[in-house]
């Protein structure tokens, strides 16, 4: 609490004055509850684009070999672009193995 009294404290004297009316109302506890509720849901984005996909997302992919991954893709080419890239790091990780024990 010490951290928002120094926020209220801060503030002009107006901007107290709204906070205490939306208190009164009701509105700052919504407006909490809203925010929690968003810090708490992971959004879930498609991680070529960053465009974001709910559970129905047209493509999926699980993969990993010891762990397990799900990534959600909004169109095939972000589907396509994550495979090319996985498959050069596969690549890429294999090569420096042959070059290690080599």
């Amino acid at each position: 609490m010490n951290r928002l009294a120094e926020l209220i404290r801060a503030l002009p004297a107006a901007d107290v004055q709204l906070i205490q009316k939306d208190l009164e109302e009701g509105n700052l506890s919504r407006v909490l509850r809203e925010r929690l509720s968003e810090l708490e849901m992971p959004q879930k984005v498609c991680p070529v684009c960053n465009a974001p996909v709910g559970d129905d997302a047209p493509f999926v992919l699980y993969f990993g070999e010891i762990v397990r991954k799900k990534a959600r893709f909004d169109a095939m080419d972000c589907l396509r672009f994550f495979l090319n890239d996985l498959e050069a790091e596969k690549g890429k990780r294999s090569g420096e193995r042959r070059v290690r024990s080599g």
